[in-house]
């Protein structure tokens, strides 16, 4: 039976292995691409990597899963030529700009200014940086489960004797100037694609209000919430996560 080709375009300095558990699962429908940003060189090598892949496997239609900065990938992506392609489009815990300026509201999220003090913290000590946002990942609640501990052991086995630690961090640096400069503001509204969106109540990197508000400048989503969830739902909670998205891209 011919699969469906299912492109997951992963998050800022995760390895591909949060998706195992569900990749192992979603691998009986779809043919499934991981694409991770480890080896970004410009700011234009985000969307183009996309696009290379689709061309290099001589990809028709596809289905797109973009978590975080993969969500901002995905949001270019369903923008470009490549959009009547797509059949289906899940956004995990996504916004349409990652610096947020209406300070205003007690929901802004990271300011330009946390961000840049990042890229700073990562140049001088990398393995405090990164770990501090490792545990950002999760909420307290999914601390106390274990989630976060469970994913330190396994990003530790996954790393041993991983190579090219100073190109790596250049890449990493690099995600974050394009999360400083990215805004899809101008052109988000134009998706005409069926969306669903996911976001967990207790995310402390992007709030639920960034996943509400993509939801609103969409014409055919549908939006969902995992509550006592940080920014990985289908890391922490991958049983339910699967079930609202092979729901999803059935149609049901």
């Amino acid at each position: 039976m011919h699969k469906k080709v299912l492109l997951i375009l992963s998050g800022w300095a995760v390895d591909s292995f949060v998706w195992t558990g569900l990749v192992n699962k979603l691998a009986k429908i779809f043919k499934i691409y991981i694409i991770s940003w480890n080896d970004v060189l410009t700011m234009d090598c985000f969307k183009n990597k996309v696009i290379n892949i689709i061309k290099q496997n001589n990809i028709g239609s596809f289905s797109i899963i973009g978590w975080s900065l993969g969500s901002l990938v995905s949001i270019d992506i369903a923008c470009s030529h490549l959009k009547k392609q797509i059949e289906g489009m899940i956004l995990v815990s996504p916004t349409k700009k990652f610096i947020q300026q209406d300070l205003s509201s007690k929901y802004f999220g990271c300011t330009e200014d946390i961000l840049k003090n990042m890229i700073l913290s990562l140049k001088e000590n990398p393995k405090r940086t990164i770990n501090s946002f490792y545990k950002k990942l999760f909420s307290l609640d999914e601390i106390k489960k274990g989630f976060y501990g469970s994913f330190i052991r396994e990003n530790h086995h996954n790393n041993l004797g991983s190579k090219n630690k100073a190109k790596k961090n250049e890449a990493l640096i690099l995600g974050l100037e394009y999360l400083l400069h990215k805004n899809t503001c101008e052109y988000i509204n134009t998706i005409n694609i069926p969306t669903m969106i996911i976001h967990g109540v207790d995310d402390r990197i992007c709030p639920v209000e960034y996943g509400r508000d993509v939801d609103n400048h969409l014409k055919h989503s549908i939006f969902k919430e995992f509550s006592q969830t940080g920014h990985m739902p289908f890391f922490t909670y991958s049983d339910d996560f699967l079930r609202i998205v092979t729901n999803f891209f059935k149609g049901d």
